[in-house]
């Protein structure tokens, strides 16, 4: 189950899941992967390579192209369930293992390390963030990975966040200069507060220490999602509370921030969507000109429908105000997702109930 899939930039794909079959007791998830070429055919061992296998549990699996191959990396149980850690595996273009069987430890710190994300650089090294709670809340930890699974940074990780108040939803982008942009929630101030920091080869923050407010307007601004801007920059998109006491109206904004960590858009975020009801589900992808396609769905209309919004390089919103609705079919629209069509315009698909 879980099932993750990335392109392998040659018109196949390499996919991971968790997996059970080795223990029918439920108690032992371990993690797969399989490479598919474009003619649908298998390129590794029938029904998947192990990726890892050991003991216990292993979940939350990301993985990015690295090469020819692919990086992993995971939440793993395997030094006691109250301290999981974090480890990486490289499969290689053949599904052989590269590195350690089983993984390497990219984190084994005391306590809790959970919700790693990733980016590869080429085939060079990869980046890793994750949640670690090692000081007593959560705070935002990341660590630079070679291509011999040579740790590069400070042994365990170093901070990208270390502040009073927890963090969460973590996400990583590459800043297009062999480091990252880690955006996250952060309740250092009490509501939750969406933050940002930027991370060179050498694991250096090259913002303010501890991060950046991206956004601090009233109630809580929560779960931001992330892509790059391919100038060097970041484009976020969160949920936000500002416009409702009770904390039942969700709206949805976003905001751009160049490479030295300037907010390019309206300041706390511009307004992607502020109609009545709660928007939930909220996705991105680029535009490939330094804007964004956004989609999610919410009942304004009394059944749930998809909508979309396009936001140009400079913060101008390019349809309808609060969106164009694009799922509105009778019945419900939801769950949608959304990619590039590789010519400056998205596809999004939904599941949808108007036939019943």
């Amino acid at each position: 189950f879980s099932p993750v899939l990335i392109s392998d930039n040659n018109g196949g794909a390499i996919i991971t899941w968790i997996d059970y079959r080795n223990d029918v007791s439920f108690n032992n998830t371990d993690i797969f992967a399989q490479k598919i070429n474009a003619a649908g055919q298998l390129q590794w061992t029938a029904n998947g390579v192990a990726v890892c296998a050991n003991t216990t549990n292993q979940r939350s699996t990301r993985m990015a192209l690295f090469g020819t191959g692919a990086v992993f990396v995971w939440s793993d149980d395997r030094n006691g369930s109250t301290n999981s850690d974090i480890y990486a595996q490289l499969i290689n273009d053949n599904g052989s293992s590269a590195w350690t069987a089983n993984g390497i430890p990219v984190c084994n710190a005391a306590s809790y390390q959970i919700d790693p994300n990733l980016i590869a650089n080429g085939s060079n090294a990869a980046i890793i963030s994750w949640l670690d709670n090692r000081s007593g809340n959560y705070n935002v930890y990341a660590q630079r990975i070679d291509a011999s699974g040579i740790a590069q940074w400070t042994a365990n990780g170093v901070g990208v966040s270390i502040t009073a108040g927890s963090k969460g939803t973590a996400r990583i982008v590459s800043d297009g200069s062999s480091g990252a942009i880690i955006s996250w929630e952060d309740t250092r101030n009490g509501a939750s507060d969406v933050y940002a920091q930027r991370v060179n080869a050498s694991g250096t923050a090259q913002w303010a220490a501890n991060g950046i407010v991206v956004s601090n307007a009233s109630n809580l601004q929560s779960q931001p999602e992330l892509i790059a801007d391919q100038n060097g920059g970041a484009i976020l998109f969160w949920l936000d509370y500002r416009n409702g006491t009770d904390f039942s109206v969700r709206d949805v904004y976003a905001q751009r921030i160049d490479g030295s960590g300037a907010s390019l858009w309206t300041a706390n975020g511009l307004a992607i969507c502020t109609a009545p009801t709660s928007q939930q589900w909220y996705k991105l992808v680029s535009d490939g000109q330094n804007g964004a396609f956004f989609t999610w769905f919410d009942n304004r209309n009394g059944t749930n429908d998809v909508y979309v919004q396009h936001v140009n390089a400079a913060g101008t919103a390019l349809f309808t105000n609060n969106g164009s609705i694009i799922g509105g079919a009778a019945n419900d629209q939801q769950f949608a997702v959304v990619t590039t069509d590789n010519a400056f315009g998205a596809i999004v698909a939904w599941e949808d109930k108007r036939n019943g």
